[in-house]
C-alpha cells in the first residue's frame, strides 16, 4: 500500500498485528500483518513521482502481489460527502487512463467512480468545477504513478481514497507554493506562511488537520475489513 504520508496508515497501523519498521530509502516504511496477509505501508510525498519511487523501493524487497494506492482525496462529484470511501474504477492523468480493480470483499460500503490524479493540489470549488469534465468522482496526486508502474509490471493495481474536502470546499493556503525541490509539502513554508497572517490561515489548518486524523481511521478501517 502505497500513500503520500504516514499519518494516512494511522487508521490501518491500528488495526495490524506484528508491525515492524522497515530499513527503506523512504520516508516512511513498514510491514505488518492484516488478518494474516503481509502488507508493506510506504510513502515518500506526494505527486507521481515520488509514489513511483516508493513502489519501486519497496518491491526491492520482493515483487508485489498487489498495489493499492490509499490517502485522502478531494471530492469532485458535488454529491459526495465528507469522508466517504471512493474506490477508484479508473484513473485519468489529462491524457491517460488505467483501469483499476474493486475489493473483492469490503464489509463497508463504498462509491465506485473515476479517480483524476494530478501532481498538484485543486485548492478551489471553480478549480474542482473546471476538472470535473466527465462526471469524475475525486482527484488526487499519487494514483497515476502508480497506475502506469502497475501496469508496466503486471500487477493488480487497486486506488482506495477518502474525501477530505467536499467539492463545494477550497483551500485558504495555495499548497502549490508551498512545495520543496523534491515535491514534498514544506512544513517551514506552511508554518511561515501561517504565521504571516494567522487569522487567515490557521483556522483552515486546524479544520484540515482534524479532518485528516478523522479520515484516516475511517479509512483504515475499511482497508483492514476488505480482502484483496
Amino acid at each position: 500500500m502505497v500513500a503520500s504520508e504516514g499519518r494516512e496508515f494511522a487508521g490501518l497501523l491500528a488495526r495490524a498485528r506484528n508491525v515492524r519498521k522497515l530499513d527503506l530509502l523512504v520516508q516512511f516504511s513498514y510491514l505488518v500483518e492484516l488478518d494474516g496477509q503481509q502488507w508493506v505501508l510506504v510513502a515518500d510525498g506526494p505527486g507521481p513521482r515520488l509514489a513511483r519511487r516508493a513502489v519501486e523501493t519497496a518491491s526491492m524487497k520482493g515483487e508485489p502481489a498487489v498495489v493499492v494506492s490509499m490517502g485522502y482525496c478531494g471530492a469532485l462529484d458535488p454529491e459526495l460527502p465528507l469522508y466517504a470511501i471512493v474506490s477508484a474504477s479508473n484513473i485519468e492523468d489529462g491524457g491517460r487512463c488505467w483501469p483499476c480493480l474493486t475489493p473483492p470483499v469490503a464489509r463497508n460500503g463504498f462509491v465506485s467512480g473515476t479517480i483524476v490524479s494530478l501532481d498538484r493540489v485543486i485548492g478551489t470549488p471553480s478549480a474542482k468545477v473546471c476538472l470535473r469534465t466527465n462526471r469524475q468522482s475525486a482527484v488526487e496526486m499519487e494514483a497515476a504513478g502508480l497506475g502506469e508502474w502497475s501496469a508496466a509490471h503486471g500487477v493488480p493495481f487497486y486506488c482506495v481514497r477518502v474525501v477530505t474536502d467536499r467539492a463545494d470546499e477550497g483551500f485558504s493556503l495555495d499548497f502549490n507554493r508551498l512545495r520543496d525541490r523534491e515535491g514534498r509539502f514544506s512544513r517551514v513554508r506552511i508554518a511561515a506562511m501561517a504565521a504571516r497572517n494567522p487569522v487567515k490561515y490557521v483556522p483552515d489548518l486546524i479544520r484540515l488537520n482534524r479532518r485528516c486524523r478523522v479520515a484516516a481511521g475511517l479509512l483504515g478501517d475499511f482497508l483492514a475489513d476488505c480482502r484483496f
